[in-house]
């Protein structure tokens, strides 16, 4: 069997020997027709009957017994045949099927027969297929996208048509309304012609009416158009020639800045046709025979409807009467300057900004504010008895020297000046307490050195003292309608002016408060010590005095600086009503420092007992108050 397996030949002899069955079965059946007809003709031969029929018989029994041998060989061959034949078919369906549903693997059998290479070409064509399916997918998706594509532009073409739709009916519209609008310009035409020539008469007359020269110029700078202002202006050779450069040669334009003539690119109208922008000049001058006519000028291009320059229009006036009035302006204003810097000799500037106010103008009586400030007071030390020994014309000289050596120390710490008391200053600190304790010290410097010019028998050193004191005060304008002036009032400005008178008794240049002396800032810079508590009448505190000493000299400022431990002690014994051991450390002060003055007070009053003494402190009270 194994050998019907291998060729496909083989099978077709199988084939072949199943048909020679056949033939011999029909060879058998022609074969008893034959003896049945050689046994009809024979009958009335001596050859028995019944014999031929055995022999006949049996040969049927031998060709029927091959035959059934042939057959049943035949129909195994055939069923084995009709079994392989059978899978190849149902291989191929299913191959076909999987085809059909897109499943394109490969399912065919492969072996060494000839259906086998049947199933391997079958397989090919899979592949070519499959290659073939690939690029059916990539066309179909093509497609797809290709019929996406043209259902949006068909989509766009449709709102394309109906905006082109709807131009064409709105083009219609208005083609039918200016249909409609020739139809009236040419019913109106001629009416509007004589409307035209009635507003350019119109306009003429208005131009000719303006109190400004009007000049129009040409794209080249020739002239169109003038008014009688501008020929009024220009001079009357004006009308006689109309080139843009010769008009002006009657009348000459010059430049005021430079006082010479004006050049072409800079005559009226040229800037607007070069530039294509309005220009404005106030800078020319016109040259009449009897004077010059100083003028402000004002162009502008005109444009056609392709865009290009066509016309300059130039207006032009006389402003001889406002630069008169310019000048007035300038000289008045000037005169106010001068007036309010007056003023201000008289109501300082500082002051008028603490009252919110812009000039003195502003300023109305009772005007007032209240804020914490620093009052300094100074004083000539003995002046009576300087003025005596001076004239009055000495006498304001002398002032005045003083007076503006000591004012520069003020300004330049921020202060300002409120008021001169005869030989007295009252000068104000707004910002901080810092700057008033600066200014005593600049001031008492400054003195150092006035002092050196002052070294004759008859212009003998000054000496001054500085009270200074920080409280809320009241600043604002006291007097009448008719006089009226700026000043200061609070008990703290009393209190600066009895520290100053204080400044003899104790023999100090500079003393300020104890107000002042917490509102300091910078207290490391300044040379201090604490020298009195006293008591002011009418008040149930007590006002502790400091003593500034930067400015003595230099011996006395170390000595003062060396003892201030022990000072500030016995200052405490002699309050805490310890005499004999402040008398002792007073005492010590004095070894180390002989030239101080207020040790030597102290140890005069331990010495007297004064601290319970009420005539001394009613002494003390009446130099404060």
């Amino acid at each position: 069997m194994k050998f019907w397996k291998n060729s496909l030949t083989n099978q077709f002899i199988g084939i072949f020997v199943l048909l020679s069955l056949v033939i011999l079965i029909v060879i058998s059946g022609v074969s008893f027709v034959v003896i049945k007809n050689i046994i009809q003709e024979i009958e009335g031969y001596s050859i028995n009957n019944q014999i031929i029929f055995t022999i006949w018989l049996k040969n049927q029994l031998i060709i029927l017994f091959l035959g059934i041998s042939l057959i049943g060989v035949s129909s195994t061959f055939i069923y084995k045949l009709f079994q392989k034949i059978r899978k190849t078919i149902n291989n191929l369906s299913e191959i076909m099927n999987n085809i059909a549903q897109g499943k394109l693997e490969l399912t065919a059998l492969v072996t060494e027969d000839e259906l086998s290479i049947i199933g391997e070409k079958i397989n090919l064509i899979i592949e070519e297929i499959k290659l073939l399916n690939s690029d059916f997918d990539n066309t179909m998706t093509q497609l797809e996208l290709a019929e996406i594509s043209a259902i949006e532009s068909y989509k766009q073409l449709q709102e394309e048509k109906e905006k082109v739709e709807q131009t064409t009916k709105q083009l219609e519209n208005a083609n039918e309304e200016i249909n409609l609008l020739n139809e009236k310009l040419k019913t109106e035409n001629i009416g509007l012609n004589e409307e035209v020539k009635e507003m350019n008469d119109r306009l003429n007359q208005f131009l000719e009416a303006v109190p400004v020269g009007i000049i129009v110029l040409d794209k080249k700078g020739n002239t169109y158009y003038t008014n009688y202002k501008a020929q009024q202006l220009l001079g009357k050779s004006l009308i006689k020639n109309h080139q843009g450069i010769v008009i002006i040669e009657s009348h000459p334009i010059y430049i005021s800045t430079n006082q010479k003539l004006c050049p072409i690119d800079q005559q009226l109208g040229i800037q607007a046709l070069k530039t294509g922008k309005p220009y404005t000049s106030s800078i020319l001058e016109i040259y009449s025979p009897t004077r010059v006519i100083p003028i402000e000028s004002w162009e502008t291009p005109i444009y056609n409807q392709q865009g290009e320059i066509s016309y300059a229009i130039v207006a032009f006036q006389d402003i001889t009467e406002r630069k008169k009035a310019e000048a007035e302006k300038i000289e008045f204003t000037q005169k106010l300057l001068r007036l309010n810097e007056a003023n201000e000799r008289f109501v300082p500037r500082e002051f008028l900004q603490l009252l919110h106010k812009e000039s003195i103008l502003d300023v109305q009586l009772g005007d007032n504010i209240q804020q914490e400030m620093t009052v300094l007071f100074t004083d000539i030390r003995g002046f009576t008895t300087l003025s005596e020994k001076m004239s009055p014309e000495d006498n304001f000289r002398f002032i005045n020297a003083f007076l503006s050596r000591m004012a520069p120390a003020i300004s330049a710490n921020h202060g300002f000046i409120d008021k001169y008391i005869g030989d007295a200053i009252m000068a104000l600190f707004s910002r901080s307490a810092d700057d008033a304790v600066k200014a005593g010290i600049e001031m008492l410097e400054k003195l150092t050195r006035y002092n050196l010019t002052r070294q004759r028998p008859d212009r003998p050193p000054l000496n001054i003292g500085i009270g200074i004191n920080t409280g809320s005060m009241m600043l604002g304008t006291v007097g009448g309608t008719k006089r009226m002036e700026g000043t200061v009032i609070s008990d703290s400005v009393n209190l600066a002016s009895r520290l100053e008178r204080l400044t003899k008794k104790y023999q100090a240049s500079l003393l300020i408060s104890h107000h002042t002396f917490g509102r300091l800032e910078h207290t490391n810079e300044y040379d201090f010590r604490l020298i009195d508590r006293v008591q002011v009448r009418g008040k149930s505190t007590q006002v502790s005095v400091y003593e500034i000493f930067n400015s003595d000299e230099v011996k006395l400022r170390q000595g003062k600086l060396k003892t201030k431990p022990i000072f500030e002690q016995a200052l405490f014994y002699y309050h805490s009503n310890s005499i004999d051991e402040a008398e002792k450390l007073f005492h010590e002060c004095l070894k180390i420092n002989p030239f101080d003055p207020v040790s030597k007070i102290y140890l005069t009053r331990c010495a007297n007992n004064e601290l319970n003494n009420e005539n001394s402190l009613n002494e003390e009270i009446n130099i404060l108050n």
